[in-house]
This record gives structure tokens, C-alpha cells and sequence, in this order.
């Protein structure tokens, strides 16, 4: 009934309708009951700025043929077409996917070069990312000069950063090669100065990452302003009021605290928008529980908890309350109440678990207010294909073949309209 429908799961659902600046608007939520329509196909679109309609790169795509081989790889086909690089001693880096759209280089020094086995023992990491990022500028100059592209500072990150984000892995040749599921290790600052055995390991860098700078903006130590009265916080546990220490209340940032309980092992967090709850392929630094992670960290030392995870996970573009775990007890406790939620078409009501998302619609027209009027407080039943790309796949009734993907119940119900 409302355009641009994207569901992420069968409780969660994305409302997006593209404004004519590109802006996306919001979430919506719901639980799964009852309803059946004409069957008819719809698609939503989820809007990514970091998602590029750039050609395809003619140099070699490592991922795209990794996606479609289906027997192992021959190391010298990686680095066909490679750019090189020359350094002192000899000492040579080839790089490969410098013009990918999704801005992803394989980087490495090459084993078969002049240079001497001690020197090509002795070239670091680092090294290697600051000739990659160098090679990026360069490809970011010639766009500013010959189409005029607009670049921001930081959307190219230096060596140094790259690694603080997490957006450079270490990949093994040999492994990759074989075996398209092999694992990657992501790097970080401390790993700088390592010097790897270049004859079997390349790295991984992706060096124009995603960025979430309002992670930032909020001081992951400090209470929420906006739950603060009096000393104390909107929070009620066991019907008491929770009292705020002196130290914990805000300065001149919002803080990002609601809730802390150490004994039992979790938090309540106040998750802004824009930033993702957790890590991504790019970027393990300005995600929710990198940023309180490392809060927790600074306040408490070594002695710091190290685990922290998000039983219930929110949209990159959510906000609101988060629950935050800092114990494996109670993150195995609220995976369980889950679970037992997800076994009935409505949340079980001795599981206590429930959760309520408000959504913001735009309607752009309004002669569509009275059509969607008649469509309140119904449940609007529709299928989504969880394993489908962006933007998903959504029908009103569930396709029998089950080999054409695996489809989850969506409800929707319009609530209210202002």
C-alpha cells in the first residue's frame, strides 16, 4: 500500500521513499499475524551514499571471480594487469582494483622482485598501505581535474587511519586461492610495523571506507540529557528510580547511558542515527559497540569487560533505546528469550521480550491520505525474500517453489496518521 517497502526481517521493516535530495526516510516494525491478498511483486529500495553505478573496473576483480569459480585459482592470474610501484632496494608493490567501484585494493609486495630476501623482509605493512593510499590520491586527483568530482578530507583516510578503522585485512594467498571461504585477519594500528611473509600474504584494504562521523557526536561514558531529571534517569528498575553518579552526567556532549548494570552483565544505550550497532567490512570503529567498548575500556583499564555484544540489533539509520550486553550469561539468556518469541506468529507472552519501533512516512501526495486512511489498524500481510539483494524482493502471498529464495512474513500496521 505505501511505496518503497524494505523489509530486513520478519519483525523489522524499512519505510524509504527517495526525496529529490536522495534522502531516505525511516523504519517501521511490526510482529507477524494474518492476512491474505492478491498476489502481486514489489521492490524497495535501501539508499547506500557509499553505493557506486560506476562501471565495472576493467582491472582484475578479485571478489567477482572468487563469486563465480568453481575450482581453485592460480596465484599469478591475482596480480595480471597489476600496478606497480617501486620502492628502494629494489623492493616492488604491485597493487590490483584500484578503479573497483566498491573501492577495494589487494596490495603486496612482490615476491619475485630484485630485491634481496632481507629486504623483503624487512618492508612493514604500513609501508605497503602508505604506497596504496599515496596511488589513491592520485586516482582522486585526476577525477577532481578531469570530471570534477567533489572530494571531502576525509574520505580519504591515511595509512595510519585505515588501520585505527579496521578497513585493512591480511589475507593468505594460498588459502584464498583454494578456497573461497578462507578467512581474513582485520588489522589494526598495532600491527603497523609487522612485517608479514610477502611470499604467501596480501593485504586487503579498503580504502575509502564508510564513515559514521555521529559517532563522535555523542560522549559513549556519559548519561542521556534527554533522560535526566533531577539527578536521576527515566529508567525504573524493580519500580525504583535509578540515581545518576555526579560523574556520569553530561557535559558538552549528549551522553549515550541510560542504563548500566554491571552485576547482571548489560546496558541501555540511546543509539543515535547514522551510525551501524556493529562493525562492518569497512570500518570496526565507529559502530555502537566499538565506540562503548572502547568507553568502557577508558573508565575501567584492563580491567575493562571483553565482551560486548547486541542481542537486538537496529538499523544503521535507527535511533532510540539499544540493549547492550557486557556478559556472555546475559547475552545467552536474551538470545533464549528470543528464540522463544520467534517460535509464535505473536511475541509469547510469558517470554517478557518485546519490542515497539516508531516510523516517520512521508506522503507526498495527499489525495493518497484517504486511500491509506481505510488501510488502518489492519494487518497488512507480505512476504520478503531475506536472501535476495538490494533492493528486496516482496510479494503478497509465498511462492511455493522454496528454491526460489527463503521468504519470511512481514505485518504491517498503520498505526495513526497526522
Amino acid at each position: 500500500p505505501i511505496k518503497g517497502i524494505e523489509e530486513t526481517n520478519s519483525r523489522k521493516k524499512t519505510i524509504n521513499q527517495r526525496q529529490p535530495n536522495n534522502q531516505a526516510f525511516i523504519f517501521i516494525m511490526t510482529q507477524d499475524p494474518i492476512s491474505n491478498n492478491k498476489s502481486s511483486n514489489m521492490t524497495g529500495r535501501y539508499l547506500n551514499p557509499h553505493r557506486h553505478n560506476k562501471e565495472r573496473s576493467k582491472s582484475f576483480d578479485h571478489q567477482n571471480l572468487l563469486r563465480n569459480r568453481s575450482q581453485s585459482i592460480d596465484k599469478a592470474s591475482l596480480w595480471k594487469g597489476a600496478l606497480v610501484k617501486e620502492l628502494d632496494n629494489n623492493v616492488v608493490v604491485q597493487m590490483v582494483g584500484m578503479d573497483s567501484p566498491n573501492h577495494t585494493v589487494y596490495a603486496r609486495v612482490d615476491p619475485n622482485c630484485a630485491a634481496t630476501a632481507e629486504c623483503l623482509k624487512s618492508v612493514p605493512l604500513g609501508k605497503v598501505i602508505e604506497v596504496m593510499v599515496d596511488e589513491g590520491w592520485r586516482h582522486a586527483v585526476k577525477d577532481i581535474l578531469e570530471k570534477g568530482v567533489h572530494v571531502e578530507n576525509e574520505t580519504y583516510p591515511s595509512a595510519n587511519e585505515l588501520l585505527k578503522l579496521g578497513s585493512v585485512w591480511l589475507v593468505n594467498e594460498t588459502g584464498y586461492c583454494t578456497d573461497h571461504n578462507a578467512k581474513a585477519r582485520r588489522l589494526s594500528e598495532s600491527d603497523e610495523m609487522d612485517t608479514p611473509d610477502w611470499k604467501d600474504m596480501t593485504l586487503r584494504v579498503h580504502y575509502v571506507p564508510e564513515r559514521f562521523f555521529v559517532a563522535y557526536e555523542i560522549d559513549w561514558s556519559k548519561y542521556c540529557k534527554g533522560l535526566l531529571l533531577d539527578g536521576c534517569t527515566s529508567a525504573y528498575i524493580g519500580g525504583v528510580k535509578q540515581h545518576v553518579p555526579m560523574t556520569g552526567l553530561p557535559d558538552k556532549k549528549d551522553g549515550a547511558l541510560v542504563y548500566e548494570n554491571d552485576e547482571i552483565g548489560f546496558a541501555l544505550l540511546n543509539k543515535p542515527g547514522g551510525m551501524p550497532t556493529n562493525s562492518t567490512k569497512t570500518n570496526h570503529a565507529e559502530d555502537v559497540a566499538s565506540m562503548y567498548g572502547a568507553a568502557l575500556k577508558e573508565r575501567h583499564g584492563d580491567k575493562s569487560t571483553k565482551h560486548i555484544s547486541i542481542p537486538l540489533r537496529a538499523e544503521t539509520e535507527m535511533n532510540g533505546l539499544l540493549l547492550v550486553s557486557t556478559k556472555r550469561e546475559f547475552c545467552s539468556y536474551m538470545h533464549e528469550q528470543l528464540d522463544a518469541a520467534r517460535g509464535n506468529d505473536l511475541v509469547a507472552e510469558n517470554c517478557g521480550v518485546d519490542k515497539t519501533y516508531k516510523c516517520l512516512v512521508c506522503i507526498k501526495h495527499p489525495s493518497d491520505i484517504d486511500r491509506i486512511e481505510k488501510l488502518m489498524n489492519r494487518d497488512l500481510t507480505h512476504w520478503v525474500n531475506v536472501k535476495s539483494a538490494c533492493p528486496k524482493t516482496f510479494t503478497r502471498t509465498k511462492p511455493t517453489n522454496p528454491k526460489l529464495g527463503d521468504w519470511q512474513k512481514c505485518v504491517m500496521r498503520i498505526t495513526s496518521i497526522g
